[in-house]
This record gives C-alpha cells, sequence and structure tokens, in this order.
C-alpha cells in the first residue's frame, strides 16, 4: 500500500492533569487507550462530579475547591 505524507509533527503536548497546562514532549507512547500519561486526572467538582471545563466554568480557574480523581 502506497502511503503519502500529509503532514509534519511540530510539537507533541500532552495535559496530564485535564483541564491544566501541558508539557512539551520529545517523543511519545501511543497505544489503543491513547498517548501514556495524557490525561490521568482532573479537576472535578465535588458537588455534581462534572470534570472542570476552563471555557465553560470557573473551576479549573480556582474558584471552587477540586479533587483529583484517577480515571
Amino acid at each position: 500500500m502506497l502511503m503519502r505524507s500529509v503532514g509534519t509533527i511540530r510539537e507533541i503536548w500532552r495535559y496530564p492533569v485535564s483541564s491544566i497546562g501541558g508539557e512539551v514532549l520529545e517523543a511519545a507512547e501511543v497505544g489503543s487507550a491513547g498517548m501514556t500519561g495524557d490525561r490521568l486526572y482532573a479537576l472535578v467538582d465535588v458537588s455534581n462530579g462534572i470534570a472542570a471545563h476552563p471555557e465553560r466554568d470557573a473551576l479549573a480557574k480556582g474558584h471552587l475547591p477540586p479533587i483529583a480523581h484517577h480515571r
């Protein structure tokens, strides 16, 4: 099967905690469950169990007390 180039990877970013700043990697391991170490934890509103979404709410900005959950 002939494969053609469709682009170039310039940076690989991993976000260990969803909705928090990420880190640039030189290489990454990717499996059937996604990138190793990516989004292992999330900030969760303990009153309703919903994960933070920085564009949607203030939880990730520290206005509500978060807890960490492992997926």
